[in-house]
């Protein structure tokens, strides 16, 4: 579990009732990339998932799509920023703009690509 809640149950009835304080209360301890996935994990445990979702992204857009290189992505839930970075460094996109209800990921995120253009 994630430390900040006895069990399970506990913590998905606090993510139901006030998600964005779920999400406060998680990244006031934890921002990062690792124990956003699990606090718990080892780094290779969370760069496994990471890689998994990476991979079922470049399929569904080389499936669905021709590409994005040259495009304008909007990532919703950016959290620790992984996705942001991933779409404008590994699939060229010509801007990205991402948004999370997490203040403290925003203010983050705010900081973190300041000088970085085409992302914001």
């Amino acid at each position: 579990m994630s430390l900040l809640y006895k069990n399970r149950d506990e913590a998905y009835q606090a993510y139901r009732e006030a998600p964005d304080r779920f999400f406060e209360r998680y990244h006031e301890r934890w921002f990062n990339e690792k124990d956003l996935i699990s606090p718990e994990w080892e780094w290779h445990e969370s760069k496994y998932h990471y890689n998994l979702v990476e991979n079922t992204i470049i399929e569904v857009l080389r499936n669905h799509f021709t590409t994005i290189t040259g495009q304008t992505v909007f990532d919703v839930g950016s959290g620790t920023g992984h996705w942001v970075e991933f779409y404008h460094r590994y699939l060229n996109a010509t801007q990205v703009s991402g948004t999370d209800f997490s203040k403290i990921c925003v203010q983050q995120l705010t900081h973190r690509y300041e000088d970085v253009p085409n992302i914001e």
